[in-house]
């Protein structure tokens, strides 16, 4: 999940660095949200993943 966290992190360095952009900004703030949605979710979907595997 660090990677997760770093690409988040990213996003929020470059709105920082963008200002009033209004394009860029919307493209880092999905950006940011994408990631912090995949922070999340991304375990769950790991354990759903060892209980399907499991039941192989």
């Amino acid at each position: 999940m660090a990677e997760f966290d770093g690409f988040r992190a990213l996003a929020e360095q470059g709105l920082r660095a963008v200002g009033d952009d209004p394009v860029a900004r919307r493209r880092l703030e999905l950006m940011r949200d994408m990631y912090a949605f995949m922070m999340e979710r991304f375990p769950g979907l790991l354990d759903e993943w060892d209980r399907m595997k499991d039941g192989r």
